[in-house]
């Protein structure tokens, strides 16, 4: 690009990302009142956190005020309710009264990073001392961070690699970041140091000879972007096997040496240093249906279920992920025009198609493998994370992540790409992957279209004859499970199992599992979990993998607690004696 065509880019760019930091209203961003109050109590002098009793924090008053008149969850998701901006009318300054602080616990805050919120920390302290009003001065804060987001992407840019530059260039320039980058949040840091990281990073590659001050330096940045956000980074660490063997050793032996000795070190000081962790993770979670614990030993009892779950995540919210990564904005509520997706997506294939990389600075087709299992390591960790703390106990999908939290892949991404087209045999190899990907995706559309019945259940609706008047109510305790063997017709294949469940008024909140069996009720064929959102008062269907007849000709169905009851157990009403439920097959 000529330095005209760059400066007007950039210019146009700068302009984007100050309409996102100042005409998106107050707390609109993703968790930003959270956010906010840690950099108002950091620019108030709150630096550190104790280990064994409450702490506080102080904010001015002026700020309570303005969450309170806006209203923080009236907007979002909520599209009739719209900001008054005649808020942004009055006096500039802030009142005497405004001035005055106010005491508040931030024991919620304190595992987040008190590096990454200090320049809307800085902004904040000098609105402070102007004695702007709480609009100018939460702005102030906002622009501070993008200002200086910017400044560094300039730096960055200048001592990136030529052929580089427009992956960064592209990276900060994505709605998505610019967004985040005029917002209170960790993510602004975390974004910039993984930028730096590439830059730095992909500078030793194409550097003749690596020295240890190099490494230290590299150790040092690979800290910093670990620590400015609370986890899930870790795997980032790996792109150390990026550089080439013959820019740090003359043997295997002595690379490996090297590379593992600096993976152990970072890892040490970053296990030493790292803030602990505080609720915040699971701040405002149900504590009982988003229990970590709970989770784990799901995990660890069920790992075919763990697989199963890392691949239905990714192809359930595949498409949500994307548009969250180019930009979703506000509260992830609104998206943009359609055509800007399409664009942003067509722009970064063109860079892959149209990017020459230097011999130096190219990845062998050892480095390109170990780099997309690391990358896999890191999308199979943040998924974990979040289906610990945010995703209600067996889930078969993973809630709370987000595409932006991939940002910072995609200069790294886009370097593993290019760097397959210099390796005819991997490029035809993945070639000929994606064509039979498509001829698989296109053929499993076509046969559930017309011939896939696992949908076609009989006697579906036999439950709504039952009058629940007539029935007794039982309660599913640890100590008194449903257990019932069902007899399955001849030549039919289970499908799905109708229960007559109770949650009255959702107040069922201890995870419950279903366990399909032999008919000896000892071999464990199929678990799920019951979604206890779903359940009512009346029908609850949950579909199973297909069962036939033929295999086995009954099958033992049991209903029971994942573990110890803490709250109201599930109920289910009896005819008899026995469980209301009705197997279903496929027509």
């Amino acid at each position: 690009m000529s330095k005209r065509f760059e400066a007007i880019i950039f210019a146009l760019v700068f302009i984007l990302g100050l309409i996102l930091s100042v005409f998106v209203p107050p707390f609109q961003k993703p968790d930003e009142f959270v956010h906010f109050y840690k950099a108002e109590t950091l620019s108030n002098g709150k630096i550190f956190c104790s280990k064994t009793k409450t702490n506080y924090g102080y904010i001015q008053k002026q700020f309570v005020q303005m969450r309170s008149s806006i209203d923080v969850l009236s907007i979002p998701f909520h599209y009739g309710g719209k900001f008054l901006y005649k808020s942004y009318l009055k006096s500039p300054f802030s009142t005497p009264e405004g001035r005055g602080v106010t005491k508040i616990s931030v024991d919620e805050y304190c595992s987040f990073p008190t590096f990454s919120y200090i320049p809307q920390a800085l902004g904040l302290k000098m609105a402070q001392i102007l004695h702007l009003n709480e609009y100018f001065s939460f702005f102030a804060g906002r622009l501070a961070i993008f200002l200086l987001s910017f400044v560094w992407f300039l730096y960055l840019y200048k001592y990136s690699q030529k052929s580089l530059k427009f992956f960064l260039l592209f990276t900060y320039a994505l709605p998505m970041t610019l967004y985040q980058l005029g917002a209170y949040s960790y993510d602004s840091v975390n974004i910039m140091l993984g930028l730096s990281l590439f830059v730095y990073l992909t500078n030793l590659i194409a550097k003749k000879k690596i020295s240890q001050i190099d490494l230290a330096k590299l150790g040092a940045l690979f800290l910093l972007f670990l620590l400015s956000k609370p986890g899930g980074y870790e795997p980032f660490v790996l792109f150390i096997f990026l550089i080439p063997l013959s820019k740090l050793s003359k043997s295997k032996i002595g690379y490996l040496a090297k590379t593992i000795s600096f993976i152990l070190i970072v890892a040490l000081v970053y296990v030493i240093i790292r803030p602990p962790s505080s609720q915040s993770l699971t701040s405002g979670l149900d504590i009982v249906t988003r229990n970590p614990s709970l989770q784990l030993k799901n995990i660890l009892t069920y790992p075919i279920n763990y697989v199963f779950m890392l691949f239905n995540t990714f192809k359930s919210l595949g498409e949500f992920y994307l548009r969250s990564l180019i930009g979703k904005l506000g509260w992830l509520d609104y998206d943009l025009e359609y055509y800007l997706y399409y664009g942003f997506v067509g722009l970064f294939f063109f860079i892959v198609a149209k990017t020459e990389l230097p011999k130096d600075i190219r990845l062998s087709t050892s480095r390109i493998v170990f780099f997309f299992i690391s990358v896999l390591g890191f999308l199979a960790l943040i998924t974990t994370i979040f289906y610990l703390a945010w995703t209600p106990v067996g889930y078969d999908y993973a809630s709370g992540s987000q595409g932006r939290y991939f940002i910072t892949l995609i200069p790294f991404i886009l370097l593993g790409l290019i760097s397959i087209k210099y390796n005819k045999k991997l490029t035809q190899f993945l070639i000929i992957i994606g064509i039979l990907s498509i001829i698989f995706s296109i053929t499993e559309s076509t046969y559930k279209r017309y011939f896939d019945y696992s949908e076609l259940y009989s006697d579906i609706k036999q439950l709504d004859v039952y009058d629940k008047s007539k029935f007794r109510l039982y309660k599913i305790t640890n100590a008194m499970p449903i257990k019932q063997v069902v007899k399955l017709q001849n030549g039919k294949k289970l499908a799905a199992i109708n229960f007559y469940l109770r949650n009255l008024d959702g107040k069922v909140v201890d995870p419950y599992i279903v366990e399909v069996m032999d008919m000896s009720c000892k071999k464990v064929l199929q678990t799920k979990f019951v979604n206890l959102s779903e359940v009512g008062n009346g029908q609850y269907l949950m579909k199973i993998n297909r069962i036939s007849a033929n295999k086995t000709p009954s099958v033992c169905i049991s209903l029971r607690p994942f573990d110890k009851l803490k709250h109201r157990p599930l109920e289910t009403y009896t005819e008899k004696g026995s469980p209301v439920l009705l197997p279903m097959y496929l027509r």
